[in-house]
Parts: structure tokens; sequence; C-alpha cells
């Protein structure tokens, strides 16, 4: 006695896909949850939360300190993939790439004069004791979050290109 399992995998593999959950489709062929879940996965089924909700992404992408993908999927518990596809499915990856990449250099012209501005402070008040040595610290604070926002943009920028040039 051989059954067709092939057929039935696939039954699984769409009903799953279609948003039954695998204890509902477990039950009805007789299997556990798990075995449903080992089949669908074997067969390429990626799960993931389902984006419900749009509407909370495009809320996430309008905040204004929102300069990444990652500063969308945090708050949300949603991967970037998960992201990405939305933006995507909205039509709109054109129209966020160019805010982000305004978003970031508007923080980076923000963070040179924070910096500008601090040197100046440490320049007038060098030789003032405390002061000075205070002026110092937001200085080299300053210069710090520069340089890490410059690495972190500089990171951001080549896997880009290189996400782009295999697309």
């Amino acid at each position: 006695m051989t059954t067709d399992y092939s057929a039935r995998n696939n039954e699984m593999l769409v009903a799953v896909q279609s948003g039954e959950t695998y204890q509902v489709v477990a039950d009805r062929y007789g299997i556990t949850g798990e075995r449903v879940r080992q089949i669908v996965t074997k067969r390429g089924y990626k799960p993931g939360r389902a984006l419900e909700d749009p509407i909370a992404v495009l809320k996430a992408i309008r905040d204004p300190a929102t300069r990444y993908i990652a500063h969308v999927t945090k708050p949300l518990g949603l991967m970037t993939y998960q992201v990405e596809r939305c933006i995507e499915e909205l039509g709109l990856r054109v129209a966020v790439t160019r805010l982000f990449k305004w978003r970031i250099a508007v923080h980076q012209r923000v963070m040179r004069q924070k910096q500008l501005e601090y040197s100046r402070q440490y320049m007038r008040a060098r030789w003032q004791t405390e002061a000075g040595k205070e002026y110092a610290r937001q200085y080299e604070a300053a210069n710090r979050e520069c340089l890490r926002e410059y690495r972190r943009n500089w990171t951001r920028r080549r896997r880009l290109a290189a996400r782009q040039a295999t697309a």
C-alpha cells in the first residue's frame, strides 16, 4: 500500500500559506502540528509574522527620527525583509529610499554643525580650567558620535551598493 504524500504535502503547503494554522491542518490529516511545520518548511515555506497592517509601517516611516529600515523594524517587531516587501508592495521603494537618504544627509549636517559648535566653544574656553575640561569632553563625545555615524553610513552605503549590484 503506497500513499501519494506529494499531493498531500502540496495541499498542506497551500493550506498553511492561505493562513491556516499548523494544528488545523494537522487535525485534518491526522498528524502532529510539528510534522506539518516540518513538511511545509521542507517545501520552501518561510514562516514569519504576517504583515497585516502596512499603515503601521507607514507611520513608522513618517517619524522624523527614522533614517534606516532598522528604525522601522524594531518597534514593530518585524523582520527587515517584511518591511522591505511591504514598502515594495505599496510601490514606495524609491520614495522611501530618497526620504531616508535625505534624512541621513540632514542628520549628518546637524552632527557636523554640533561638532563645529563644540570645537568653537572648546577653543574659546580651553584656557579656563573646569569649563575647558567640560567643553573638551563634549568635543570628544561629538567627535566620537560623528565618527560612529560616518562608519555606520559607510557600511550601509556599501551594503546598499552590493544589493543594487546584485538586483
